[in-house]
């Protein structure tokens, strides 16, 4: 991986493979450039430039002395996107990358998105009962969120093998207890906290629409996290969105139906 150092004195790590037109590529909360394993192979076979970030707080970036805001992640974005001096690129973002490719987008309304690609997101987290959507298929009312982050921070052992078990639909049988520890890895509490914080704060179901670019929305179906009905409130949002929903899947459909996300991608792409 190769490393730039961001204005606020933050090392941030990402890759930067192939010699095509670039597709930038942002995870989400809690992970890594490493979500998208299977599908940096893949476009790198297409003959796509892949940039794949790993967020402050994230990966092999820096771990910040005060946790940052989905703002702050923006910020990295584009001053990478800087650093590069990209003319032209496509955006991905999956899960809280979604929030943080909104982010930047609607702070530095950039004119060099050719495409924009979504996964598995809601434009609002915190549930709106009336339109069906949010987390946990409309599950967090706003009142129940201090007592969901205190949860989170009390015993965040316990509360990542309950997240794990909706996210990926499996009992936490021991040997998934063991395949949720991994799949976590190291991490920093007050950076996740902050951050899921921030995402439940966030409402964009009126903000998107000056966004213009061709923009997809590839989903998981049934899901785990989020339903069909934020797929149509994303769509409400944003009227061009293309929606393209993956079979049988959960949240983790970047890792557990590679080719099919692959090519839902690849056509995105082509739009």
């Amino acid at each position: 991986m190769t490393t730039f150092m961001t204005r606020g004195g933050h090392r941030i790590r990402y890759v930067d493979k192939g010699e095509g037109e670039p597709v930038v590529l942002i995870h989400g909360w809690s992970g890594s450039s490493e979500n998208f394993v299977f599908l940096k192979k893949d476009l790198l076979e297409n003959h796509y430039r892949v940039i794949a970030v790993d967020l402050r707080g994230h990966g092999e970036s820096d771990v910040p002395e005060t946790p940052p805001l989905i703002e702050d992640l923006a910020d990295d974005v584009h001053e990478l996107i800087q650093h590069l001096r990209l003319s032209e690129f496509s955006l991905l973002g999956y899960s809280m990358g979604v929030f943080v490719s909104f982010e930047y987008i609607l702070k530095y309304n950039p004119n060099n998105i050719k495409h924009l690609i979504l996964v598995d997101m809601t434009p609002k987290l915190i549930a709106d009962k009336k339109e069906a959507t949010g987390l946990y298929h409309a599950g967090v009312v706003e009142e129940e969120v201090p007592a969901f982050l205190d949860e989170m921070r009390d015993d965040f052992t316990k509360w990542w093998f309950g997240f794990f078990e909706k996210v990926s639909l499996l009992p936490m049988t021991p040997e998934n207890e063991k395949i949720a520890t991994e799949a976590l890895g190291d991490y920093d509490l007050d950076v996740l906290v902050t951050l899921f914080q921030d995402m439940f704060a966030k409402d964009y179901r009126q903000k998107l629409k000056d966004v213009k670019v061709p923009t997809t929305l590839i989903y998981a179906e049934p899901g785990s996290l989020y339903s069909i009905n934020d797929a149509l409130a994303m769509k409400r949002a944003l009227p061009q969105l293309k929606l393209v929903p993956i079979a049988n899947s959960t949240h983790l459909l970047v890792l557990t139906h590679p080719e099919p996300f692959a090519k839902a991608v690849l056509d995105a792409l082509k739009i």
